[in-house]
């Protein structure tokens, strides 16, 4: 969208954004707002080849059955709910369905659409060159945050159903104040609540109006450590894949109750953009390591469960570097 190196191209890029911006502070998306989409069927579950190895990756089991929105025809969906929205994100987050059911009697099949929106993404340094871009993890494209969280996806279709939401494509729209944008179409989760949510349930005051029988179940440190044993799998399972999340925390981990499950969502996974020099040194082995930390460190959140939490991680995970042991939450430490 601007010439990387070019001051002048990149001062009028910023200057674009910050107009569409305050367009869309005018003419916001609200509940009711209709767009046209077309979405693609998930790929079936089979196992992968590796890149890496002669051995291909069995999927693994899928606990939610498939929904089943219109695929492969043109559908009109109407915006039901806010998830995420305001100025202050880089994107927005709704719950959508078709404004008519694609045959007669056919249930009504909600998904989740997220639109990023390249105006509301941070804007390029004036002095950006190739190298900032490319070497010193200054800045990420707009094109490339979008094609990083989409690869995630793609990459990973065998996760899908179990630790990811079910993927829709991706799809070209324009907005309220006449900006294009895409939208990222994904599984609608029901019945989930996200782990930040289920740890303000747990830890005595609770701060919110979170329904607290819905979260009873993860007081039991061992039902609360299937969570972090199901995200930790997921993650793995990814990094061989040079699939990296590098955003881990409470509000992106949804919580599959019924089936114990961590559902991963909002991947960054910008880190094979990186070039192999630097400070960064290896940025597989960079990205792997800031997965886990942040892994860690979001399920030590929990005050109730800290101890036990970091006992388990010491007894069943030695191989972690002691750098990895979070502190303890609500404590000070100078």
């Amino acid at each position: 969208p601007f010439r990387v190196g070019d001051p002048i191209s990149i001062q009028a890029y910023r200057s674009l954004m910050d107009l569409r911006a305050a367009h869309s502070l005018r003419t916001p998306l609200y509940k009711g707002f209709t767009i046209g989409l077309n979405f693609r069927l998930p790929p079936p579950r089979q196992p992968l080849s590796h890149p890496r190895s002669t051995d291909p990756l069995m999927p693994t089991d899928a606990v939610r059955k498939a929904p089943h929105p219109p695929t492969e025809v043109d559908m009109t969906y109407i915006l039901c709910k806010p998830l995420q929205t305001g100025p202050e994100y880089e994107s927005e987050v709704w719950l959508a369905q078709p404004c008519q059911p694609f045959s007669p009697g056919a249930p009504t099949s909600q998904v989740v659409l997220k639109f990023v929106i390249p105006s509301r993404l941070p804007r390029p340094p004036t002095e950006l060159t190739e190298g900032m871009l490319h070497h010193e993890f200054e800045y990420t494209l707009p094109g490339d945050v979008l094609d990083c969280e989409v690869r995630a996806y793609e990459w990973l279709q065998d996760l899908q159903g179990s630790n990811m939401p079910y993927y829709y494509g991706v799809h070209q729209v324009t907005m309220p104040w006449d900006e294009v944008a895409y939208v990222i179409a994904l599984e609608h989760v029901s019945e989930s609540l996200s782990l930040s949510s289920i740890q303000r349930c747990i830890d005595p005051p609770i701060a919110d109006d979170t329904n607290t029988t819905e979260c009873t179940k993860y007081r039991d440190f061992a039902s609360y450590v299937k969570l972090f044993t199901s995200a930790l799998s997921a993650l793995q399972r990814a990094h061989s894949w040079h699939i990296h999340h590098l955003d881990v925390n409470g509000d992106n981990i949804l919580v599959d109750e019924t089936h114990d499950h961590a559902v991963l969502i909002d991947w960054c996974n910008i880190a094979h953009l990186q070039v192999d020099e630097g400070n960064l040194g290896n940025p597989y082995e960079w990205a792997r390591s800031r997965d886990l930390h942040l892994l860690l460190h979001t399920f030590a959140q929990c005050e109730e469960h800290y101890d036990n939490f970091a006992q388990y991680v010491r007894d069943n995970h030695p191989d972690f570097k002691t750098h990895y042991v979070p502190f303890k939450p609500n404590v000070y430490y100078a």
